[in-house]
């Protein structure tokens, strides 16, 4: 960035591809450089490219739209999906016979302030990762316990993962070290009152911002004004209306089966509000699966009837099967293969092992990872150490990490998924130049999720 700024003297920037997700590069850019201004389209990676091509041509290509006066486009906001009427939201309803209530912004806001996790639906989708007020589960950022209350009753996903705070623009440079907007959740931002937005702060004492405003967001900041006027706080915790392994929800459908499937208390589509007690129903949920699987089926078959009719039925069902053969094992086997072929090489050359990481993830490895106890396991260092690990009872002996430098070992394993690459930085911090072996990298789901589907697992839990 310092260099282009040397060729280009702009004030402005702009960044694309998927490395404009990183907001903590981003912000680095933005507070180091004398770049002024930086804008990243909020699909920035390679779902925004037929967008980008779109805009090309609109300017560009005048062989197809002819040449005329071009108007000056503007981008006011990511919210360009379908949008669902309430006729259609009641006509789920009433088909599901599902109850529900007229909403009211007032009373939403309180149940956000009362500590109730709400999902929240309304108008077109968002383009991008980003759930930005139309696809989002929401809930009090002033509450300590409400990350891990959220993890077990609705995400389930890794607790090192932040959530991120939604905040009214006006208000924005009173609580993070932030002065210009951030509509699209991609900057990093230092927290001025960790105290008062606990809930949406990082252990590092940051948060990945979404500023909101009325032009561009809407009903989302007469939400989050509301729930300002009870609190006193103008910052809501904001997550992605989905539970782990799902994408965001689409469909009001998609969200009554999200909302029936966890432990979300209040659901809001449009202008309506289904609450948890006089909807949740395990029969109601399967139908509505079924359902939905049978809808994407019968879609999927006049999609490929319409646009593939040129290619041999047989070759393209192969051909897509075996495309998500690869995907499924990228996601789930490959730590676990790649793991098996390091134990072969280790065993091979009588390598010496310490391992670092979390108690929970490495009682598994023995019982269910081949040949790994035939591994020279040297020691084991419990990091971070919690109390519930201190319970657990390992066959290997304990050391701590002031031990490190004093051990005898060739290489570390990291036996963990939330803190993976923080064991590697804290090998650095020692001065330990041995090998580190990482069992996952970012695309990995971890091995007590992959190996849950196992029988031999299910019968040894």
């Amino acid at each position: 960035a310092t260099d282009l700024y040397k060729k280009t003297r702009s004030k402005n920037l702009c960044i694309a591809g998927g490395v404009g997700l990183n907001s903590v590069s981003n912000k680095i850019i933005l507070d180091k450089t004398k770049f002024e201004n930086i804008f990243i389209f909020p699909a920035c990676s390679d779902a925004g490219i037929p967008f980008g091509l779109a805009l090309w041509g609109y300017y560009n290509e005048t062989r197809i739209l002819g040449d005329f006066k071009k108007k000056k486009l503007e981008f006011r906001h990511a919210y360009t999906g379908k949008e669902y009427s309430d006729n259609y939201v009641r006509n789920v309803a009433k088909k599901y016979n599902i109850p529900y209530l007229k909403a009211n912004l007032k009373k939403v806001a309180g149940f956000l302030a009362d500590g109730k996790i709400v999902s929240w639906f309304q108008g077109g989708s968002e383009f991008g990762p980003r759930a930005l007020g139309h696809r989002s589960i929401i809930t009090d950022s002033r509450s300590p316990e409400m990350k891990a209350t959220l993890n077990s009753r609705v995400k389930h996903r890794e607790l090192f993962r932040p959530f991120a705070p939604s905040i009214l623009l006006e208000n924005v440079s009173e609580y993070f070290d932030i002065d210009r907007p951030s509509p699209y959740m991609l900057l990093i931002a230092n927290v001025k009152k960790p105290k008062v937005t606990p809930a949406t702060t990082h252990v590092d004492g940051t948060a990945r911002v979404q500023t909101v405003t009325k032009k561009e967001n809407g009903t989302f900041y007469d939400l989050i004004k509301e729930f300002q006027k009870i609190t006193n706080v103008p910052c809501i915790l904001n997550t992605s209306f989905n539970d782990a392994g799902e994408p965001i929800v689409e469909t009001p459908e998609d969200a009554l089966i999200c909302f029936l499937g966890t432990k979300i208390d209040h659901l809001i589509i449009g202008n309506y509000i289904f609450s948890a007690p006089k909807v949740r129903n395990k029969q109601l949920l399967k139908r509505m699966k079924r359902d939905r699987e049978n809808k994407i089926l019968s879609e999927r078959k006049r999609l490929l009837k319409k646009y593939f009719n040129g290619y041999n039925d047989e070759e393209r069902e192969h051909f897509i099967e075996e495309s998500n053969k690869m995907s499924e094992w990228y996601v789930k086997y490959k730590c676990k293969y790649e793991l098996e072929k390091k134990i072969m090489e280790w065993i091979k050359h009588n390598k010496k092992i310490l391992i670092i990481g979390t108690t929970e993830h490495t009682k598994i490895l023995p019982r269910f990872i081949n040949d790994f106890g035939l591994i020279n396991v040297r020691g084991f260092i419990n990091y971070p150490s919690t109390i519930e690990d201190k319970k657990e009872k390992l066959p290997y002996k304990k050391y701590s990490l002031k031990d490190i430098e004093k051990l005898d070992f060739d290489e570390v394993l990291a036996s963990s998924f939330e803190h993976n690459f923080e064991i590697g930085e804290l090998l650095q911090k020692h001065s330990i130049k041995k090998p580190i072996y990482l069992i996952y990298d970012n695309t990995s789901r971890n091995l007590l999720e992959i190996l849950k589907d196992f029988p031999e697992f299910k019968s040894n839990l």
